[in-house]
């Protein structure tokens, strides 16, 4: 099994280029139903990372565990407000 990563945080170590990112992940999993995003541990991408990931909830976007992106039967379920995935009936 394997899953390949859609955005890559911080390929720039600069804020804006950072948060751009970010908000193209959320673009991505909106789309798709999901995003795997990657990044190091910089100041910058720790800071935006502890600022954003507790809103993306309110924003319709559920954090998952990457496995749950290569276990058995994964299908996605898009609602008109939130991208999640599932491997199991109502699970979102």
């Amino acid at each position: 099994p394997a899953v390949r990563r859609d955005v890559f945080l911080d390929h720039s170590i600069d804020s804006k280029d950072i948060a751009s990112e970010f908000e193209r992940a959320v673009a991505i999993a909106r789309h798709q139903g999901y995003a795997v995003l990657i990044a190091h541990p910089h100041d910058l991408s720790l800071s935006l990372l502890e600022a954003e990931l507790p809103l993306l909830e309110a924003r319709g976007i559920s954090q998952i565990p990457l496995t749950r992106l290569i276990g058995p039967k994964v299908s996605i379920a898009r609602t008109t407000d939130q991208a999640c995935i599932q491997s199991a009936p109502a699970v979102c």
